[in-house]
């Protein structure tokens, strides 16, 4: 027999992932910033525009690795 949720059940599990999604928000913009920042100083000192996103797409997947694996 299944269980149907109810709607308080429903709401409930809506701010759940509310909450969640906001908190994941709050982690990952400060390492967006920084990529950001790094590409611009990167461009800055003469890298062209495709290679400082390399660089920094490689960076940013190492951030986030040591960000939700920190193991």
């Amino acid at each position: 027999m299944a269980i149907t949720p109810t709607p308080d059940d429903l709401a409930r599990e809506r701010h759940v992932m509310s909450s969640q999604l906001l908190t994941l928000h709050e982690q990952i913009t400060p390492i967006y910033d920084a990529a950001d920042g790094i590409r611009a100083d990167l461009t800055q000192r003469g890298y062209s525009p495709t290679a400082a996103e390399q660089v920094v797409t490689v960076w940013l997947c190492e951030m986030m690795k040591q960000a939700f694996n920190p193991g």
